[in-house]
């Protein structure tokens, strides 16, 4: 009997330890393939905030450029960027110019401090100084996007800076995740994401599959200039399954 009870002991033992060898090999696979997913999304999103930096460096020293001048530089940045919907311009925080403008004509004279959620992000880019990705949000066409505010400072007078306005690019979000490979289920595995609004571990659940979140995870952090994402993936059987594995 103390035999059978030794040996059933080293068996249980040793089940434990393979179960624990196979989650920690599947973990670390799983690390390195969100570590992938996370370094090309941060690669693909930049390259699109750079598009508003490029315009806040130009009109903080060209502070009274006209619509046209900004319509020409937007389409020399944008070109044929297709995760892209619009650029905007906004002295003092109300749109005045809009690339492309066709289908998108009711949204100049848009005051953006007249939204209390945007009237925070907007405080955000000033008070920072730095770029905010928004959302993602609902787009009156029916897409998903993300926004990405950028402050100008007029940098005209040598003397001191002032707040000019804001630029942002509407970038739309499933566009954007296609480019990289980021989606919800892919050999074997659920992925999801959290963060609305760059509030990375502790915001909403904005894409993929919301059980990821319940299932021990593992994750890693999206940096955005302001805040995080969190990106986060689990074998679709679930943990439990590596307990029925008969490879020993």
């Amino acid at each position: 009997t103390f035999l059978l009870i030794f040996l059933l002991g080293v068996t249980l033992h040793f089940v434990g330890l393979k179960k624990g060898q196979w989650e920690e090999n599947v973990r670390n696979e799983l690390f390195q393939t969100l570590v992938t997913k996370k370094t090309k999304l941060e690669k693909s999103l930049y390259s699109r905030i750079y598009y508003t930096k490029s315009v806040a460096a130009y009109v903080s020293l060209r502070p009274n450029l006209s619509n046209s001048e900004f319509y020409n530089l937007a389409e020399e940045l944008i070109q044929e960027d297709t995760v892209i919907s619009t650029m905007a311009l906004s002295p003092n925080c109300v749109i005045a110019a809009l690339y492309p403008l066709e289908g998108h004509e009711a949204a100049i004279g848009l005051d953006l401090l007249a939204h209390e959620q945007r009237r925070e992000i907007v405080n955000q880019t000033i008070e920072t100084h730095l770029s905010f990705v928004a959302g993602p949000v609902e787009l009156v066409e029916g897409d998903t996007a993300f926004i990405s505010y950028t402050p100008i400072f007029d940098k005209s007078d040598s003397e001191k800076e002032k707040f000019w306005g804001v630029t942002d690019i509407v970038i739309y979000r499933d566009k954007l995740f296609s480019e990289v490979g980021l989606v919800p289920e892919e050999n074997g595995d659920l992925f999801s994401m959290r963060g609305y609004d760059g509030t990375g571990k502790d915001g909403a659940i904005f894409w993929g599959h919301p059980i990821v979140f319940e299932s021990d995870p593992v994750s890693v952090e999206v940096s955005l200039p302001y805040g995080e994402w969190m990106l986060a993936a689990c074998p679709k059987r679930g943990w439990k399954s590596f307990l029925d594995q008969d490879n020993f």
